[in-house]
């Protein structure tokens, strides 16, 4: 299994989650060169987080996850340009499809998954 790094692990009161943090903060805006660069890497990793949630490794080391929702959380110093934007609602559309579905609704190690950026955490947040 490739190595791969969670940057903090909290639980949210609120949503009854785990929230997996892959913090980016070199991440910038607009800057197309940039883009080619960054975005295959947040990709690569918020899959590699997400394979590592479904097949039991976080709750390996964090028992505590065992069978509860889990969000992953890209948090950026500012809000996500358009193009992170969409790469994340790939992601999200690329979960609903069988083979990932699947393995969500099929781990006995997580109750539900999710991606989002923190500026969509706080807007969830401010809206529930």
């Amino acid at each position: 299994m490739k190595k791969n790094t969670v940057d903090l692990i909290t639980y949210d009161t609120k949503t009854d989650e785990y929230v997996l943090h892959l913090t980016e903060n070199d991440y910038r805006s607009k800057e197309d060169a940039v883009h080619e660069n960054q975005l295959p890497k947040i990709q690569d990793r918020i899959f590699d987080t997400i394979d590592t949630v479904i097949d039991g490794h976080l709750m390996e080391k964090y028992f505590e996850t065992f069978n509860k929702k889990i969000r992953i959380q890209i948090d950026l110093k500012s809000a996500p340009d358009p193009h992170l934007t969409e790469l994340i609602a790939q992601i999200k559309n690329h979960l609903k499809k069988d083979e990932y579905k699947n393995a969500i609704e099929q781990s006995k190690f997580i109750k539900d998954l999710q991606v989002v950026t923190n500026n969509q955490a706080v807007r969830d947040y401010l809206d529930a």
